[in-house]
């Protein structure tokens, strides 16, 4: 656990006085002491669909040795197509940049189809 700064502490102390002094209902946790009268609820993880990198393993051989003017037609097997097409297109948007690519998925053939243009 962090340690705050005993300026830092003394400033969030007077502002919970005046937060209690104004009627204010607030909750705050500094160095692991709760203030205020509502309970604070650190928000959970959402589980992942698939574990992680399980999609980009199973793209990647698709569209690594893709050249400008080639596509290719990824089956998502296993995937939802709007996931892995949603990958699929944060990865080509990584390695060629923004607009050197097109993809569309079919969701009739469960496929995602990339066109390198440059």
């Amino acid at each position: 656990m962090e340690t705050t700064h005993p300026v830092k502490i003394e400033a969030a102390k007077r502002a919970f006085r005046m937060l209690d002094a104004a009627g204010v209902q607030y909750g705050a946790i500094l160095d692991g002491e709760q203030y205020g009268a509502l309970k604070v609820v650190m928000p959970a993880r959402r589980q992942a669909r698939y574990p992680r990198g399980s999609t980009r393993d199973y793209y990647g051989p698709f569209i690594e040795a893709l050249e400008p003017g080639d596509h290719v037609d990824i089956p998502c097997g296993q995937f939802d197509v709007s996931i892995l097409s949603s990958n699929v297109s944060a990865a080509c948007a990584h390695r060629w940049g923004a607009g050197s690519y097109v993809t569309t998925l079919d969701r009739d053939a469960n496929t995602v189809s990339v066109l390198r243009l440059f």
